[in-house]
């Protein structure tokens, strides 16, 4: 493609970006011309300790995040995603989620709410397997969800169900 009309086309795409800062949740728009490409909604969480009835942490979950996704097709309509995303590093303990009886793997829950906190969608994101030797591995959630849910969506909380077994490497 030539300069010339790498330039043209990047005149009239001139993108602007909405940044705006709401407490714990960054919302991101991207404009390109007089249609809207893609919007995004990060809600960031503090680290979480999964601790035992002794008290003793199995494993610490970091850099944890939740985020709304919502991009236009062309013809009309949206898809939309709700997305988890964290780090875990094992404290010395393991667990398996292939375990059944009893149980076991690291299990979180989203749960998107309204501005009045009334629950929307509660969102299983599935079990994880951890290991003794786990440092700041990256995990990484994605399921889609009604396009709706995304001007819906003012606060999100996320459940980390106990009751899984965990065994000291």
């Amino acid at each position: 493609m030539s300069e010339a009309v790498s330039a043209a086309r990047a005149s009239d795409l001139e993108a602007s970006a909405a940044t705006s800062e709401e407490g714990r949740r960054t919302v991101h728009r991207f404009i390109f011309g007089d249609e809207k490409a893609a919007e995004s909604k990060t809600f960031k969480f503090a680290n979480m300790d999964i601790k035992g009835t002794n008290g003793a942490t199995f494993v610490t979950l970091s850099n944890i995040s939740v985020t709304l996704y919502r991009a236009p097709h062309a013809s009309g309509g949206y898809d939309a995603y709700v997305t988890l995303d964290y780090s875990y590093s094992s404290d010395g303990w393991y667990t398996n989620a292939a375990w059944i009886n009893p149980a076991g793997g690291l299990a979180a829950m989203v749960i998107l709410k309204d501005s009045q906190g009334g629950g929307l969608l509660s969102s299983d994101a599935g079990k994880i397997s951890v290991s003794c030797g786990d440092h700041g591995v990256e995990t990484l959630f994605q399921k889609a969800i009604d396009p709706d849910l995304y001007d819906l969506t003012a606060e999100v909380s996320i459940q980390l169900p106990g009751g899984f077994t965990w065994r000291k490497c």
